[in-house]
């Protein structure tokens, strides 16, 4: 009696289905349509980077003979779920191969229907398959799963990581490209800066507060003004706004402010409190328990208000020709940020900051506006970006992956990648997905080809 087919829940593992295809266990697919596909060549297996296979040979039925790629997956929904039906990378897919055929069409960005093949894997083969690789994903998820490869080949590591860190920009660029399509450059960058002054304690409360100030209105009213008047008056409102005020000595000494400086603001907030008395929010809001000074939210206000009321409107350009002309983001946050050397941004978060919001955002900025000069400066700039001192989550995931062995050479370009590994593989346990885990099966598999084991039976 043949053996079953594989069952459905065994089909979830598309790299299962990427070995026995790779090994050749079935010489002959046959579509949903009832054609029937020799397997000339299976194609050159990728590993994760795009389409599963390249270059395939697929002859037809009455003998005619297609090249391209051929992409696998558990279920055909899994096509669009993944969303290869809009990436030009997958537009010369010529074969869908899938253990279950939940969805009657594949279709290409340029429009084109790729059949869909089920691949039939008895119970015998898929133990051949696990045969040849017993115990390879055992490990993921719980120990180390790239100390050995960290090791022997750190510039793959480290190249997948820049890859990943890229994604994560990427997925930052397409955010802010989409917000500049319906909300002025400046409004954008402002609502961006203060959800990361909130840090992840206080992000929702500057939400709230970004959200009760009418932006253009405001900078308008403060460009009117000297600086040191547009900076106070910016810090009274984002302050008074914020339920700050009266401000409490112990926030005082926080912030640094004077005596007189305490009484200007509030005055001017006395002023201005009948235009802003209806947005005021609740006082105790805030996350304030076990955050360092340089965290605090009244403390980080006082740089933020530093920062607009300084530069207004002129805060866009200033930010963006800096960009362009090659000059450090980092140092020019700082300076932008303490016009008069009070609660100047550290550093190690200004280098966050700029990962963040200031690069990703003069990239969707300069593709919005065609400027590729200060699109090809920042991402020169992303590349070369010091590493800030590195998370949790990214701690989390570099252990996750390398160990104690240390990879050189990351910045933050590579930081930013360990914080996508973490929260999109490691986080959800996507192991089968994860481009670090497929480039060590590829050279576990290649160094087992390599070095067989002789067969003791």
């Amino acid at each position: 009696m043949p053996d079953a087919a594989l069952p459905e829940d065994e089909g979830a593992s598309e790299l299962a289905l990427s070995i026995a295809w790779h090994a050749g266990l079935t010489r002959e697919i046959v579509t949903i349509s009832g054609e029937r596909l020799t397997i000339v060549f299976p194609g050159h297996w990728t590993h994760g980077l795009g389409p599963d296979f390249r270059d395939a040979m697929i002859e037809l039925e009455g003998g005619r003979l297609v090249t391209g790629s051929v992409e696998l997956h558990h279920r055909a929904s899994d096509w669009v779920r993944h969303g290869h039906h809009t990436d030009p990378a997958y537009a010369d897919v010529v074969v869908h191969v899938v253990t279950v055929a939940d969805t009657p069409e594949t279709r290409r960005t340029d429009g084109v229907v790729v059949p869909i093949a089920v691949l039939r894997v008895s119970e015998s083969e898929l133990r051949a398959v696990q045969a040849r690789d017993p115990s390879i994903w055992t490990r993921f998820g719980g120990d180390v799963c790239a100390d050995r490869l960290s090791r022997d080949q750190p510039d793959r590591v480290r190249s997948l990581l820049w890859e990943l860190g890229d994604a994560r920009l990427g997925q930052r660029v397409t955010r802010f490209e989409s917000e500049l399509s319906v909300t002025t450059p400046m409004e954008v960058l402002v609502l961006a800066l203060f959800d990361a002054f909130g840090y992840a304690r206080n992000r929702t409360q500057m939400g709230h507060l970004a959200d009760r100030v009418p932006w253009g209105d405001l900078l308008s009213r403060l460009h009117m003004l000297d600086q040191n008047d547009r900076i106070e008056r910016a810090t009274a409102i984002l302050l008074g706004v914020g339920g700050w005020l009266p401000i409490s000595p112990a926030h005082a000494s926080l912030g640094g402010l004077s005596p007189a400086d305490v009484q200007t603001i509030e005055s001017i907030w006395h002023v201005e409190h009948p235009s802003w008395a209806h947005a005021v929010l609740p006082a105790d809001i805030w996350e304030t328990a076990r955050v360092r000074p340089a965290n605090h939210p009244f403390a980080r206000l006082l740089t933020l208000a530093a920062l607009l009321g300084a530069h207004g409107d002129d805060l866009l350009p200033l930010l963006m020709d800096g960009i362009r002309a090659g000059m450090d983001p980092v140092r020019i946050l700082q300076e932008h940020s303490a016009p008069r050397g009070v609660n100047p941004l550290g550093e190690d978060r200004s280098t966050a900051i700029v990962a963040s919001i200031l690069l990703p955002f003069a990239v969707a900025y300069a593709m919005c506006t065609g400027d590729h000069e200060l699109e090809d400066m920042a991402m020169g700039a992303w590349s070369s970006l010091r590493a800030a001192p590195a998370s949790r989550a990214v701690r989390r995931a570099r252990n996750q992956v390398s160990g104690d062995v240390r990879i050189r050479g990351l910045r933050e370009r590579g930081n930013q990648g360990l914080l996508y590994l973490d929260r999109q593989y490691c986080g959800p346990r996507r192991c089968y997905e994860c481009p670090i885990a497929r480039a060590v099966v590829a050279d576990d598999l290649a160094s087992r080809e390599l070095h067989p084991v002789p067969d003791r039976s």
